[in-house]
């Protein structure tokens, strides 16, 4: 018989330097604070110059690790999710594997952008039910401040993008739990071009970069806000209810939904489309910035921190972004 897994360990990690919108003004120098304020982000946090993803990723391993009682030698299988490594390759898996001191386990980097936590979470859920391994450390990381160039950063990344970790230990899941980790995911790469970064790129042959392509920011994200929103408030119900359909629950099962999109303002009404009440959506982001793939565990271990949930209660996560990707997850803390 299959086993079922769930989450044992919940951490968090985020930068101590905090940005408002009229700091990020003064570094980009082409947006103003009012026109910075356009997607319901009230500051971002920033990480220290020199850290990579991996760096943040090892801090909310380690708290993770701690709050399922493990080790790092006693962890099986790292899935590390970002879009913005450390380097080209190797993947941040690798470096955070070395930095915790794990054995010599395997470590895979997804690259899903926001909606890569959600894909590491069925990537894990997969090997543990399977019983390839006995837990998995899954990680979202993410330093998007480095796509902050004075001068020509696109509005839709000046006004939103932080730093920021976080990160869930996954096993084999106690008798008593209500409903088993479930996640659904879904691409639509036809409008790929939404909420995309085209540049530095393998097919562009001899040189992966021009100086022609930096002039001209190709260098860095480029986003259609519009576009992306309209995707969100379509797609994400669809998932939601797809992920409470599979799992056999309904939203007053649920104690919060978590709806990360690129606007955060958008997500109580996304929330209220899928049949939640207004208090029961938590909008992703809104404090810390959009973190990209650390944005919902890092949201996540904010509401345990507070109050806003607890140990037993049922929660789900939902997420669209760059692919365009998008997804949900349900499980019990």
């Amino acid at each position: 018989m299959a086993a079922k897994c769930a989450v044992v360990g919940l951490g968090y990690h985020l930068p101590e330097k905090i940005l408002s919108h009229g700091d990020v003004a003064k570094i980009t120098g082409n947006w103003s604070e009012a026109e910075l304020n356009v997607g319901g982000i009230e500051k971002r946090c920033f990480a220290a110059d020199g850290l990579g993803a991996s760096d943040l990723g090892f801090e909310a391993a380690r708290v993770a690790l701690q709050d399922a009682g493990l080790s790092p030698g006693e962890v099986e299988f790292i899935i590390f999710a970002t879009m913005s490594p450390d380097f080209v390759f190797p993947g941040g898996g690798c470096l955070l594997q070395e930095k915790l001191g794990c054995r010599t386990i395997g470590a895979l980097d997804v690259r899903a952008q926001c909606t890569g936590f959600l894909q590491g979470l069925l990537i894990a859920e997969q090997f543990l039910r399977t019983a390839a391994y006995r837990n998995v450390l899954v990680v979202g990381s993410e330093v998007l401040s480095s796509y902050l160039e004075p001068g020509r950063s696109p509005l839709e990344v000046a006004g939103c993008f932080g730093d920021g970790a976080g990160a869930v230990v996954l096993a084999a899941a106690e008798a008593n739990r209500r409903v088993p980790l479930t996640v659904v995911t879904h691409t639509d790469a036809s409008r790929l071009e939404e909420f995309w970064c085209e540049f530095p790129a393998s097919r562009n042959f001899p040189q992966r970069v021009t100086p022609e392509h930096l002039r001209a920011g190709l260098h860095l994200p480029r986003v259609n806000r519009k576009g992306v929103l309209e995707m969100a408030r379509r797609r994400l119900p669809e998932a939601i209810e797809e992920v409470l359909a599979q799992a056999g629950a309904r939203p007053r099962d649920v104690a919060k939904l978590f709806v990360q999109v690129l606007d955060a303002s958008q997500a109580e009404a996304i929330g209220v489309t899928s049949g939640f009440a207004a208090k029961q959506v938590v909008p992703v982001g809104e404090k810390t910035g959009t973190v990209g793939a650390a944005a919902l565990p890092v949201a996540l271990g904010l509401q345990v921190a507070g109050g806003g949930v607890a140990r037993g209660d049922l929660v789900c996560l939902a997420s669209l972004g760059a692919g365009i990707n998008w997804g949900a997850a349900l499980f019990e803390l």
